[in-house]
């Protein structure tokens, strides 16, 4: 192994250089998501605790709180699925500690949030804080649907729609009241359905585009958009001005996630156009059902799946009729993203944890990827951010080898044999603050020195 930058794999160069720009982006403190990302959300109604999530899940979704009665704007309520109030906080300390993130998701489709004036956004703020603040969440995470996108005259900017403008402030007030309180960001992900964004370029309809002013509103501080590439229902025009649908397979999910890495003019805003710009390609997850069973359709078979990323990454042949407007794709896309952990663990049509197989399979090698060996399983390194030492955990999997840590610019900072073992300590005190990377075999785990 060498420490020459020049000869490291191709996928370990894309997360050093992502690495970098992360390093070289200003931020109030050390909190981003894992690259690249496994999201999943975490039905809290099923029977599945937090501490049996399968393990490449890295970015975990609790859905959905709930608001009191009668208000969609007071959250007060969140069901702990197999858990009490202690062993729920416990379970995300738990995952936290492997190096995991856990974020608050909002709304889904039985809990709208529309805040009709000022009074209804500080409570909505408020309440929202005191959930984040009692379990200890990274973040959240804004899945909002049906009436929750009941907008007026939707425009890219300067909207006068009283629930879109008071949607808008709340979020950044719970943005800038976490930030207070932890002296680190707030993490932000955002789960459109298709219509409310690729809707706005060119398919008619009274919400088309509808979330567009709110990504728009926090290009800066969004971490993953991950629009729901399910339960579509219809042919969307996409960037070549071809209509395609659920049904395209491979075409779709393509065609549907170039619209957001490369922006659009939306014409279909019910306030007059307006340019979405795009956002970068380390922000943009691919979101879809993890089986059949999770969603009315759009369910894309692993096979499909890895079809569509590998060309999006530019990895792999176009998969049908639709061609990527840049050349050598997007190598640096941030992930995949779905509904649900529980469904992928439950469901009978395909293999228990099948999306997170396939996620493994198509991001082999690259950051948390997991290794193509049969024998060399992912690993956690937590904690992570970390001052003194970490902990490198293989589960209930030993192994043996060399461990090796770089720094972002590929220079070896540390090698340490194992044999046989579950879980390795190394002591980082005297490093430099700033990312590293932890690998063993194909299997790279990026970690962050703060002092």
């Amino acid at each position: 192994m060498t420490n020459n930058l020049n000869t490291l794999c191709g996928s370990l160069w894309r997360s050093l250089i992502f690495a970098i720009v992360l390093m070289a982006a200003p931020s109030a403190a050390a909190q981003t998501l894992p690259y690249p990302a496994l999201i999943g959300y975490w039905q809290n109604w099923s029977t599945l605790p937090l501490t049996s999530i399968d393990a490449r899940y890295n970015v975990i979704e609790i859905a959905f709180p709930l608001p009191a009665t009668g208000t969609d704007y007071n959250f007060t309520k969140l069901d702990f699925g197999p858990h009490n109030s202690t062993t729920f906080k416990a379970g995300i300390a738990t995952l936290q500690g492997q190096g995991r993130k856990v974020l608050l998701s909002l709304g889904g489709a039985t809990a709208p949030v529309y805040l009709n004036t000022k009074s209804e956004r500080a409570t909505f703020v408020s309440s929202v804080g005191t959930m984040l603040t009692t379990y200890g969440f990274d973040g959240i995470d804004l899945d909002l649907e049906s009436s929750s996108m009941n907008f007026t005259k939707i425009k890219m900017s300067n909207n006068t729609d009283s629930g879109l403008v008071n949607l808008i402030q709340a979020v950044k007030d719970i943005l800038a009241n976490y930030q207070t309180a932890r002296s680190k960001r707030c993490l932000l992900t955002m789960a459109p359905e298709v219509m409310y964004v690729q809707g706005g370029y060119a398919t008619p309809y009274y919400k088309s585009g509808a979330y567009l002013p709110i990504i728009n509103a926090f290009k800066n501080d969004i971490d993953m958009l991950q629009v729901q590439l399910y339960n579509v229902g219809q042919a969307i025009t996409a960037l070549d001005n071809v209509n395609y649908s659920e049904s395209n397979g491979a075409d779709f999910i393509v065609a549907m996630t170039e619209m957001v890495l490369k922006g659009f003019t939306a014409s279909q805003l019910s306030g007059g156009s307006g340019v979405f710009a795009a956002i970068p390609e380390g922000k943009v997850a691919i979101g879809l059902p993890a089986c059949a069973n999770s969603a009315g359709s759009g369910f894309a078979t692993a096979a499909v799946q890895k079809q569509a990323i590998d060309y999006l990454r530019g990895v792999g042949p176009k998969p049908g009729s639709y061609t990527l407007k840049t050349v050598g794709g997007y190598p640096n896309l941030g992930g995949m993203m779905t509904w649900s952990i529980n469904t992928d663990v439950e469901c009978l049509t395909t293999a228990a944890n099948g999306f997170a197989s396939s996620y493994a399979t198509i991001f082999n090698g690259v950051g948390t990827g997991v290794s193509e060996t049969a024998n060399s399983n992912t690993f956690n390194v937590y904690p992570n951010p970390a001052q003194q030492q970490v902990t490198v955990d293989f589960g209930n999997s030993p192994q043996k080898g060399t461990l090796f840590v770089y720094n972002a610019l590929g220079q070896l900072q540390m090698q340490q044999p194992i044999a046989n073992a579950q879980r390795v300590t190394l002591n980082i005190a005297s490093f430099p603050a700033g990312i590293y990377f932890v690998q063993l075999g194909n299997v790279l785990q990026k970690m962050m020195k703060v002092d």
